[in-house]
């Protein structure tokens, strides 16, 4: 036996590995559209609604950039709910418009405070819980309560009247983005699928909605207000319609331009189904033909 050392090891290799591992790479089939999809290319979705495996699942290193981001999300939600100034709804919505399929999702995040004195309620029964409960940092603890309830006291007198209920959608992107739409048209024309998942969670709960935006690398953040109109809400039902239809007729749409106003369309990139797609199209409609049901 060989006792020779492996030094060309890493733990990045090994949890890449595992996550690439546990990645999902066929999708179920489902009579639903997610609200997380909306705004996506129709023919991805569709297939995936289908049940068709991937040609292109998501990788190791995808899925950790992910996992990164929902940390970032979920770190920020905490802190929130914390002090008493909102809940993550864990909730699914389900949307249905007539003759469509239902869309469903799960909002990130509710925010909004109709009494001040409800959250200093809220602080001073952790204190009290925190007397009682024996912990040698007690001290500590109870010090950084009292610190929030004069953070709150200024909330309080910034906005007497409260907060109004908001749904927020986070979104986690890397610095290099952030960055690239800041110089351009801002970050309220980035991503526009965002703002259709949002307006889904807004036409179920009958609130107003917010983007907020987060710089990966360096924790910058941006938020995009989110009205509801009528011109999002016919963009929104257009997409649902259209996929809608493309369902019912098992008809699969048309893929995307690989050039979109001379540029490489970005969206085939970040297709799970770009090879099944773009680089063996026809030898693939058996596998459609022989899965659609």
């Amino acid at each position: 036996m060989s006792t020779r050392k492996n030094k060309d090891w890493s733990i990045d290799k090994l949890l890449s590995g595992l996550m690439g591992y546990a990645a999902e790479v066929k999708p179920n089939p489902r009579s639903e559209i997610w609200a997380s999809d909306i705004g996506k290319p129709f023919s991805d979705r569709w297939l995936s609604m289908k049940g068709i495996p991937y040609s292109n699942p998501i990788d190791g290193k995808s899925l950790a950039n992910f996992f990164l981001g929902k940390q970032i999300e979920l770190g920020l939600i905490e802190m929130l709910k914390g002090c008493g100034l909102a809940f993550q709804s864990q909730d699914r919505i389900v949307v249905n418009e007539p003759g469509c399929l239902p869309v469903a999702g799960r909002p990130d995040l509710i925010l909004g405070v109709e009494d001040w004195n409800l959250v200093f309620d809220n602080i001073n029964k952790h204190i009290s819980e925190l007397l009682s409960s024996g912990l040698e940092d007690v001290g500590v603890q109870i010090e950084k309560q009292n610190s929030l309830k004069e953070l709150v006291r200024g909330w309080s007198e910034a906005y007497p009247n409260g907060l109004p209920k908001t749904i927020f959608e986070i979104k986690t992107i890397n610095t290099n983005a952030f960055n690239f739409h800041k110089r351009g048209a801002g970050l309220s024309e980035a991503n526009p699928q965002y703002k259709l998942q949002l307006y889904t969670y807004m036409k179920s709960y009958g609130l107003d909605g917010r983007i907020v935006y987060v710089s990966k690398n360096d924790g910058r953040m941006e938020e995009v207000i989110v009205n509801r109109t009528l011109e999002l809400e016919a963009e929104w039902l257009a997409d649902v319609q259209t996929m809608t239809r493309y369902y019912y007729n098992d008809s699969m749409p048309e893929k995307e331009p690989l050039m979109v106003n001379g540029k490489r369309n970005w969206k085939i990139d970040y297709s799970r189904y770009k090879d099944f797609l773009y680089n063996n199209y026809k030898n693939n409609q058996g596998i459609i033909e022989n899965t659609v049901v």
